[in-house]
């Protein structure tokens, strides 16, 4: 019952080796940069997996882990024998990446299975092994895992939908994958985009088709209303531009003539260009007096005395004749 326990210990973690992690991954050279995984990362990983505690260490066997903060677990694997070191090796090399070669034994021994020279079969063809064991992953057909007994039996074709072949596909498989859960595929596609809608639209993700519909007429009614009000808006604005345009106009502030040039401004920047036109004052157009032009012919001052307004007509669009017309008064009357 033990070992039965050991080998499926085994097993789940062999396959954990060799499904997650990727062979670019494993097999990388250290170049300098930090690889995925390296031997006392495995070590550290493998030992915390097989609840292996960490002893006290008297003496340090490698001589390139002292500067290694995981020395001790090192060391620790060592004691144990778990590590696929020669005798007089005293170099552990920590910072390369761990091989699967590398993951498969250290986890082998981690689980207490120990190679018996005596009965073990040996490598006749190492070329041949070399061959083999770099092809990578196997993957069985189901009627392969049974003939091989690794199951017992097998009822029927698996549910496979898209993100199960996918993954599949992540873990190295170049083969076909037929897709036979092609339901679980659409209801996922209409989940993630209920999903979506529910963040957009600022509502709890656990609401339903129904609710996000309504909440999406809500929405569609308050945009249709603040497109009436936008409509309503521009149709005033129109009308008042028109309306200070025309003012403008009455008042001598601009001519006609320019009336389209200001139009454009107020459409552009409405509050500015409405300052400037208010601002502004109107035309004054100037009176133009010239000389002679009253008819004061056979009149004299005291003639226009009896018309007051002739008078102050003259004194101011004739100031020159009045002031004759003065002087020939006050001469003839002594004053």
């Amino acid at each position: 019952m033990k070992n039965r326990k050991k080998f499926f210990a085994f097993l789940l973690i062999f396959v954990m080796i060799v499904t997650c992690i990727s062979p670019q991954q494993i097999n990388a050279k250290t170049t300098g940069k930090k690889v995925a995984v390296t031997r006392e990362e495995w070590i550290c990983a493998l030992l915390k997996q097989a609840h292996i505690k960490t002893g006290k260490v008297s003496k340090y066997h490698f001589s390139d882990t002292k500067k290694s903060s995981k020395k001790k677990v090192i060391e620790t694997a060592y004691s144990r024998g778990i590590l696929p070191v020669k005798k007089n090796s005293k170099k552990f090399y920590p910072k390369k990446a761990a091989t699967r070669e590398f993951m498969a034994v250290t986890t082998v021994r981690a689980l207490g299975f120990q190679a018996n020279k005596e009965v073990s079969p040996k490598c006749k063809d190492k070329k041949k092994l070399k061959e083999e064991w770099g092809k990578g992953d196997y993957w069985m057909t189901a009627k392969e895992a049974h003939e091989n007994g690794f199951v017992t039996a097998v009822s029927g074709k698996a549910k496979i939908d898209k993100a199960t072949a996918q993954a599949i596909m992540n873990c190295g498989y170049t083969g076909s994958i037929e897709i036979t859960d092609k339901n679980s595929n659409e209801k996922t596609k209409n989940d993630m985009d209920l999903t979506m809608l529910t963040n957009r639209l600022g509502m709890e993700t656990t609401s339903t088709e129904a609710q996000v519909l309504a909440q999406i007429d809500v929405y569609k009614r308050k945009a249709e209303r603040t497109d009436m009000l936008e409509r309503r808006e521009e149709q005033r604005r129109e009308q008042e531009i028109n309306d200070l345009l025309d003012g403008a106009v009455k008042d001598r502030k601009i001519t006609a003539d320019v009336r389209d040039e200001w139009k454009e401004m107020l459409q552009s920047n409405f509050d500015s260009a409405k300052k400037m036109l208010v601002a502004l004052k109107p035309v004054e157009i100037p009176k133009v007096v010239v000389p002679g032009a009253t008819d004061t012919t056979g009149k004299t001052f005291e003639d226009l005395q009896k018309d007051p307004s002739a008078l102050e007509k003259l004194m101011d669009e004739n100031p020159k004749e009045y002031e004759r017309l003065l002087n020939e008064y006050v001469k003839k009357n002594g004053k």
